[in-house]
């Protein structure tokens, strides 16, 4: 195996979809959605009691930090579903093996040699 650098196809698919969040957790706070934008303020009321020094924040940066935790949130436990769930190694690693054997036959059909 190469030591290239990898990225994760699981872990990037959380990382958009928190920032799918984030943007309709946002969004919804400032259009005020019935439900979602009063439970968003109440956490960025728990936000503020925990962490006095947002109070000198612009108040407006309430519900980008409300956006911010349920995002966190959310990014954090699906990395841990992912993290449980997933089989290292699994599809990725058996196509590339795959390839590989299939480009070494042919390597070696050709006459050229595989190292």
């Amino acid at each position: 195996m190469d030591n290239k650098a990898r990225t994760s196809t699981s872990g990037l698919l959380v990382s958009i979809a928190a920032i799918l969040v984030w943007i309709g957790a946002y969004y919804s706070d400032v259009r005020n959605v019935p439900v979602i934008a009063p439970w968003l303020d109440w956490i960025a009321d728990r936000l503020y009691g925990m962490l006095p020094i947002l109070k000198h924040l612009a108040p407006q940066a309430a519900m980008s930090a409300s956006a911010t935790a349920v995002a966190l949130i959310f990014f954090l436990a699906a990395s841990v579903l992912v993290a449980c769930f997933s089989r290292p190694g699994s599809a990725t690693d058996k196509i590339e093996r795959q390839l590989k054997t299939r480009g070494d036959k042919a390597k070696h059909r050709a006459g050229i040699k595989v190292r």
